[in-house]
């Protein structure tokens, strides 16, 4: 791993704005990553080793779970994906 590349530069620029948002904003005590394996699938696709198109939807209701991501993969809502992504894998 070289942390001198320009994407490993990014990677940190975007931590440290990240940073001091969640210090300023949502007075947390340490960094807010949500999803970092979204941001390494951005920048690395190839690192991907499993993917496919399922129903996707964000819990906003749920006391515990709120803004979580849930993914189908099971197919228990019988629902069609809902993603429509170019060059997409099946």
């Amino acid at each position: 791993m070289n942390f001198g590349t320009e994407t490993a530069r990014l990677a940190m620029e975007c931590n440290i704005k990240a940073l001091d948002a969640s210090i300023n904003i949502q007075s947390a005590s340490g960094l807010m990553l949500p999803d970092p394996v979204a941001m390494a699938v951005a920048l690395e696709p190839d690192i991907v080793i499993r993917q496919g198109k399922y129903f996707v939807d964000v819990e906003t209701t749920s006391q515990f779970t709120r803004g979580a991501t849930v993914v189908d993969e099971l197919g228990v809502m019988r629902k069609t994906s809902n993603m429509n992504v170019k060059g997409m894998k099946s």
